[in-house]
């Protein structure tokens, strides 16, 4: 739900030193920070009001590698006016380290495109919009897209992969608003989608689960944030509850509940040293379709390969930033996935763990990015990470 928001923001904002109107000697010194290495933050500061050009790259093994293009232009929150934005802007770039309470994101429209080399492709929009001075949030995206992926059959005692297409629209639309003056925000939203899946017609048992379907959840949910900064943070919690149901009443053909809670926990312990510590359950019940099951989600681990109506997972993440720069990581976590909670007990524990290395690419909007290499319980995976590698 609040992937979209993440998501786009951090994508725009670390190709702001591969995107620009005109290469210039102006420009360059935007890109060059004061201690000599290439930094977008500048850049950003200063030309967030406007169109940018935006690079996609996928890395989800699930899906293959793939390219796309984004077309995105930055506006200021409909509450501030050009020069008090600006204002904002001008006091965060003297400040120099990550601190949200002195800088507001700006509101941002977006258009994409993207597909994959196993033949995935994906259009869409989105936009990000900040009311009543950050009080109010929204991020709403729709969009269509055609997604091959492997589902998973168990024979015996292994799982047998089968590829399928999934395609069709979607949309997310939520809403979330501040509570006083905290960090706490409640909020709704609203998901549908119109989807057709389709499997190898050859096979009699699998055709059952081609058809055409329509989901549509309404939900709500309560969230806590105050990270020191929504691209790479190094200390505060995000952690957010929800509950969404699927229903005819609103235009689903099933009829189900999703409970999932998260938390993100983030901590300094040195000045080169920062942990990240992860949780993530989530529950469903009722008369969904399989590929609305949830999965064990942790890089190494390819999207809906192990599935369960419950799925916990743990995960921790710690970096060495051994020079202003640059910084190597390590990480780990480990995912169970079954009927229920209570069959934890007897599931098997699916580990994946790797080893990632990552360069400052804005130090004054604290966002760091590289390449994490995970190993999981059947293969390697490489992923470009931008930002915080989980998932808001």
């Amino acid at each position: 739900m609040a992937l979209a928001n993440k998501r786009i923001a951090i994508a725009i904002t670390c190709s702001a030193m591969l995107a620009s109107k005109a290469v210039n000697a102006g420009l360059m010194e935007q890109l060059i920070d004061d201690d000599g290495w290439v930094d977008g933050s500048d850049w950003v500061l200063e030309n967030a009001i406007g169109f940018m050009p935006v690079p996609i790259i996928i890395t989800e093994p699930a899906v293959g590698e793939g390219l796309g293009v984004a077309a995105a232009f930055f506006h200021p929150p409909k509450d501030y006016s050009k020069e008090e934005y600006e204002e904002e802007r001008a006091e965060r770039a003297e400040q120099g380290e990550p601190d949200r309470e002195k800088f507001v994101l700006p509101d941002i429209t977006v258009v994409a495109a993207a597909a994959t080399n196993n033949g995935t492709w994906l259009v869409g929009g989105g936009h990000i919009a900040h009311w009543r001075k950050d009080t109010i949030r929204y991020q709403g995206i729709i969009g269509y897209a055609s997604i091959n992926v492997d589902y998973y059959v168990d024979v015996g005692d292994s799982s047998v992969p089968f590829e399928f297409n999934a395609e069709g629209f979607l949309s997310t639309q939520p809403f979330s608003f501040r509570l006083g003056k905290s960090s706490w925000f409640v909020g709704g939203n609203w998901d549908y989608a119109k989807v057709e899946t389709k499997f190898d017609k050859s096979n009699p048992i699998l055709e059952l689960l081609n058809f055409d379907t329509s989901l549509s959840a309404l939900g709500a949910f309560i969230q806590f944030d105050n990270r020191n900064t929504i691209f790479t943070p190094t200390k505060g919690t995000y952690a957010e509850l929800s509950y969404n149901r699927d229903s005819d009443n609103w235009g689903s053909d099933w009829d189900f509940d999703k409970v999932e809670f998260f938390l993100h926990q983030y901590f300094t312990l040195s000045k080169k040293w920062a942990l990240g510590l992860r949780g993530n359950v989530i529950n469903v019940e009722g008369d969904l379709p399989f590929f609305s099951v949830p999965f064990i989600e942790l890089r190494g681990i390819p999207a809906l390969r192990y599935q369960g109506e419950s799925v916990g997972v743990v995960e921790a993440d710690i970096a060495w930033r051994f020079h202003p720069r640059w910084a190597v990581s390590g990480f780990a976590g480990v995912g169970k996935a079954d009927e229920s909670f209570g069959d934890f007990s007897d599931s098997p524990s699916r580990v994946a763990k790797g080893v990632g290395i990552r360069y400052n690419t804005a130090r004054k909007l604290g966002m760091w990015a590289g390449i994490d290499v995970a190993k999981g319980p059947e293969d390697t995976y490489w992923y470009l990470t931008v930002g915080s590698p989980w998932r808001d």
